[in-house]
């Protein structure tokens, strides 16, 4: 074969292979953007639908000795009560939000990264994705948990010592935290229940009397952090201390060191938190918002726009970074600004506003030229929705 037709049939190969994984690429994308749709709309079934719970317990069981009646029986027991996705749905039904940031390969693995919004705070979930087994369609094989820092398939593989223990099998290798881990698993038991039926007292209590090795335990230190920040903030503040001893060097915690900076008034130190965060996770515009309000905070009102406009730039049906711009346009008097804002927030972030002249906030702005010019157009925009 001559030098120039090899080097056509390598472009043509070339060309084919970049096809194939671009198509890859948008199957696995609208794979992703039919979650986050039906996520929104408060269907969390389809993303239960889409986890391969069979793959997440076959990375559960890997390199371990357990027999195939003790992966049978506890693979029908998660599967019995497995609802990931209808339990973020239901978290997020009133005021929260899932929104799909970004798919991208990793590793030669399609990845899909989603924002979870709730009361509870801010959260990520990076789903690997594959090929469903039918090769139809996609599958999702494992989820990261950005606040627990591990794979869905860990946090089973934990739950799955004790079968191993029972079993006999695993007894001489385990660590000293591991056989302490299943001594405990009656009050680890009664710890989740309690964390589910939100008394936070009785998660405060059950913890306290753990084994220090157990209280350690990242799924554990959790379920107590949970409960500690609705315990005040003395109690939040300890688990929160108790965290960064534990866990020193994890990006994954870093969200929660931010509040505990933040709440001190320690600006420095939420910035570098949300940087690692950043870093850890390829940028998000929620981020931009977070650096924003500490920028308000310390009462750098210039900085502090910058970022919240570039998290509205990126995303601009994200309502957050409004609030805080027009509380800035508020404190400065610049009603040109509010009233700009707030048509602003109305169309893109979709949010129907009442008149807030009556507001206590806007008691300045209601006195303004700027106010009566925005009353007029937003009546005119109540009787077109009307």
């Amino acid at each position: 074969m001559r030098p120039s037709s090899l080097y056509s049939v390598l472009l043509v190969t070339l060309s084919l292979l970049l096809s194939v994984e671009s198509a890859r690429a948008e199957t696995a994308k609208a794979f992703a953007q039919r979650i986050a749709s039906s996520m929104q709309s408060g269907d969390g079934t389809v993303l239960d639908r889409a986890i391969d719970v069979d793959a997440i317990l076959e990375r559960t069981y890997r390199g371990l000795d357990a027999s195939e009646a003790g992966r049978r029986d506890f693979g029908t027991g998660v599967k019995k009560t497995f609802s990931f996705g209808s339990a973020i749905a239901k978290e997020i039904e009133s005021t929260g939000s899932y929104e799909l940031l970004r798919v991208r390969p990793v590793q030669g693995k399609q990845r899909a990264l989603f924002r979870l919004i709730s009361p509870g705070g801010v959260n990520y979930h990076d789903m690997e994705l594959a090929p469903a087994r039918d090769g139809k369609g996609q599958r999702v094989v494992d989820v990261f948990i950005f606040l627990s820092g591990e794979w869905l398939s860990e946090t089973l593989r934990r739950g799955f010592l004790p079968v191993m223990a029972h079993e006999k099998r695993a007894l001489g290798s385990m660590t000293s935290a591991q056989s302490a881990y299943i001594d405990s698993l009656p009050r680890i038991t009664e710890l989740s229940t309690a964390v589910r039926n939100g008394d936070h007292a009785r998660v405060l209590a059950v913890y306290r009397a753990l084994p220090p090795e157990v209280q350690k335990d990242r799924n554990v230190m959790m379920m107590y952090y949970q409960a500690a920040s609705k315990a005040g903030d003395a109690e939040y503040a300890r688990a929160l201390d108790a965290i960064k001893k534990t866990f020193p060097k994890d990006p994954a915690l870093d969200l929660l060191l931010f509040d505990d900076y933040f709440l001190k008034k320690q600006y420095d130190g939420a910035l570098a938190a949300l940087e690692r965060v950043r870093r850890a996770l390829g940028g998000d515009a929620y981020l931009d918002f977070l650096e924003g309000n500490i920028f308000y905070a310390r009462g750098d009102h210039a900085a502090a726009k910058v970022r919240l406009n570039r998290a509205i730039a990126t995303e601009p049906d994200l309502v957050d970074p409004y609030w805080t711009l027009i509380t800035i346009s508020l404190e400065q008097r610049a009603y040109d600004e509010t009233a700009r804002l707030l048509e602003r927030v109305e169309a893109n972030a979709k949010v129907e506003l009442q008149d807030v002249g009556s507001v206590a906030e806007y008691a300045g702005f209601a006195k303004s030229k700027a106010y009566a010019q925005w009353k007029q157009r937003w009546q005119v925009r109540q009787k077109t929705r009307n």
